[in-house]
């Protein structure tokens, strides 16, 4: 039996009342936000990360083998526009003098991201690559009663896991590239004391709504030690935490290019419908579940620390991730 990974009660603003864009992190340390979002006709996807202390930075891993890093100095949005013809790509890195933040609100380069009660607000300004354009517009997420559980995926306490608001509403308007729509979204953080691959040797995890409503979410983590640890829950819309018995694993196909392994215990009768991210060391996927003849589109995530941690995986990631070290407006 793979042991489950443990619950925590809140300690602080950050999993109880909102983000705490404010709070501290402790040098070789990281938190991010995350949104993950599928339009209503389902051919329109978004995901936009707000990293401080950029857990995948070639920069930050840099600075951590020379000695003590701050996490503020290695900051990114990454925000992707996935789109029926390709997608667009944006996360540059920026050093702490282009970050501004508060318990509420947070700003990294000309990105600004506000929480207002139930609602989060994002003005995002950004520029792609390799191939460079504007990823450009207002984008609005209206938030459900947040979860009150964060998780220990490490199951110490070192590695965390705010659940915030599975069961979201999203509009987006955008200006570079013009279009709108509306549809479903999902809202989490992650923080800790430590770098990923210092702890961890690779973890999987997957998302998707449920048909009698709430979120279904699963996290696997392996540690560098070999031990393995696995959270199955549902998340309802009013952000209760229900726990599920471990569903079987599943394997999916390897990414097509990088080989990353892709698995899941999300459902049965579960496939990979569109591959979305296929790097050296991580993979994102919309994954398809058939449950009683209806389809459900979920996102799954896989990550290869073991992978990251190679200097030539490293020396790669820059043509994805420029840095910025002194204030510009893009």
């Amino acid at each position: 039996m793979i042991p489950n990974i443990e619950g925590l009660s809140i300690n602080g603003p950050w999993g109880s009342g909102g983000p705490d864009y404010g709070q501290e992190i402790c040098d070789n340390g990281y938190i991010w936000w995350y949104l993950d979002a599928l339009s209503e006709d389902k051919t329109e996807g978004l995901t936009l990360i707000a990293l401080i202390g950029n857990y995948c930075s070639p920069y930050y891993a840099a600075s951590r083998r020379r000695g003590k890093a701050k996490a503020e100095n290695h900051c990114a949005i990454n925000a992707i526009l996935y789109r029926p013809r390709g997608s667009h790509w944006s996360m540059t890195e920026r050093a702490a003098n282009s970050v501004s933040r508060s318990t509420n609100q947070l700003s990294i380069g000309p990105t600004t991201m506000q929480w207002r009660d139930d609602r989060l607000i994002i003005d995002l300004n950004e520029i792609t690559v390799p191939l460079p354009s504007r990823l450009k517009g207002h984008i609005k997420v209206e938030l459900p009663p947040l979860c009150k559980s964060v998780f220990a995926i490490d199951g110490a306490g070192k590695h965390l896991w705010w659940p915030a608001a599975p069961s979201s509403k999203i509009e987006v308007d955008l200006e570079y590239p013009r279009l709108s729509w509306k549809g479903h979204a999902y809202v989490d953080s992650n923080r800790g004391g430590e770098p990923l691959e210092d702890y961890f040797h690779f973890w999987d995890w997957s998302r998707r709504p449920e048909p009698s409503g709430g979120t279904l979410i699963t996290y696997n983590t392996q540690t560098l030690k070999g031990e393995n640890n696995s959270l199955a829950i549902k998340v309802t819309s009013n952000g209760v935490v229900e726990r599920l018995d471990e569903p079987n694993a599943i394997e999916l196909p390897k990414t097509p290019i990088w080989k990353i392994k892709r698995s899941t215990r999300a459902a049965t009768n579960c496939c990979v419908l569109r591959t979305l991210e296929d790097t050296p060391f991580y993979s994102r996927s919309l994954v398809q579940s058939n449950i009683n003849g209806e389809s459900y589109l979920g996102f799954h995530e896989s990550m290869a620390l073991d992978r990251f941690k190679k200097r030539w995986v490293q020396s790669l990631l820059p043509f994805r991730m420029p840095r910025r070290s002194s204030k510009y407006p893009c």
